[in-house]
């Protein structure tokens, strides 16, 4: 495949990658105290070519967690750069369901926004830059492409937060292989409108440690490089 015709395919591959980042605080996990938070950092590659990497900060207290991430990258054809990428989110989950997100993505200069809240009526999602377009999902428990977390991925239905579109999905494991020198867990998810998506994760943590999709003879790969743990005041804020 020519190194041309990347681009394009990286736009189309990257849309459900889109999920969970940093950007404006949330207004119901602001509330919240979260003792700790934990950074993972990916590696983004296609084909060969390493053209990025996207961090994962995800912080946990009884009452919800919070996921914030950035990813960034940038394909080149003789030093030149020819594709460029940048999606920033956030995403509020209580009981396992999301009840807030908000993202911003810049897909070589075409832009993206939205916004979902879940309500008693369901999920409100705003579309567009200018928030002119909006839906309301009677779902009761929604969820995104939560890679990060191998319970939350497991519905029928997933939120991409790039687009803000619903697609039905179904993910199954696919037997146990050897990553980066760790027994781990292979799935297979399938969701309705993209390419199949191989992920691995850890045997016992169920750490997520790798994915891989492909398209056209081109292959999009995350891999995990580090992790940082951050304490954090674990009282919330008082009046004033």
């Amino acid at each position: 495949m020519s190194e041309k015709k990347a681009p394009r395919l990286i736009s189309t591959m990257l849309a459900p990658l889109a999920f969970a980042a940093a950007g404006a605080t949330l207004s119901s996990a602001d509330a919240l105290a979260f003792s700790q938070e934990t950074s993972y950092v990916y590696s983004i590659w296609y084909n060969d070519k390493r053209i990025g990497e996207h961090e994962f900060v995800v912080a946990r207290s009884p009452e919800g967690t919070r996921v914030r991430s950035e990813a960034r990258m940038e394909f080149r054809v003789l030093f030149v750069p020819v594709y460029r990428y940048r999606h920033v989110a956030n995403e509020y989950w209580q009981g396992g369901c999301l009840a807030e997100l908000t993202a911003e993505t810049d897909d070589n200069g075409t832009l993206y926004e939205v916004t979902a809240t879940a309500g008693p009526a369901g999920l409100s999602i705003d579309q567009g830059p200018d928030q002119a377009e909006r839906q309301t999902l009677t779902i009761d428990c929604a969820a995104s492409f939560a890679y990060w977390d191998l319970d939350l991925l497991q519905r029928e239905n997933l939120l991409n937060a790039q687009t803000g579109e619903l697609a039905p999905a179904v993910l199954v494991r696919q037997g146990s292989e050897e990553v980066g020198g760790s027994p781990s867990d292979r799935y297979l998810l399938q969701a309705e409108g993209l390419s199949p998506i191989q992920l691995w994760y850890r045997e016992g943590d169920q750490r997520w440690l790798q994915l891989e999709t492909v398209r056209e003879g081109g292959t999009l790969t995350y891999r995990f490089e580090r992790e940082k743990q951050t304490a954090l005041l674990a009282q919330k804020p008082g009046p004033g």
